[in-house]
């Protein structure tokens, strides 16, 4: 769990998450049909579910501003080169 939240963590964003067990079929090793009477195995499988999701606000406007300033430098530098 620790490495799901570590692999998808954000700093925009708060996450909750819930690991909620499944029954999934396993498959088979043969190919084709099954045998009359074979019971296909099953296997849990725990998967995380998304319970709640937050905006960190004042990370989301700090990254606005920089980007912001960088776009407006960068304009600036690209005109100065072709004014040249």
């Amino acid at each position: 769990m620790k490495i799901f939240e570590k692999e998808n963590s954000s700093h925009y964003f708060q996450y909750a998450f819930k690991m909620e067990p499944e029954k999934q079929t396993e498959k088979r090793q043969k190919r084709g049909r099954s045998k009359k009477g074979e019971t296909p195995k099953t296997i849990m499988v725990y998967r995380p579910h998304l319970q709640s999701i937050e905006e960190i606000e004042e990370a989301i406007e700090a990254k606005k501003r920089k980007l912001s300033t960088l776009y407006s430098s960068r304009t600036n530098v690209t005109i100065k080169r072709w004014q040249t």
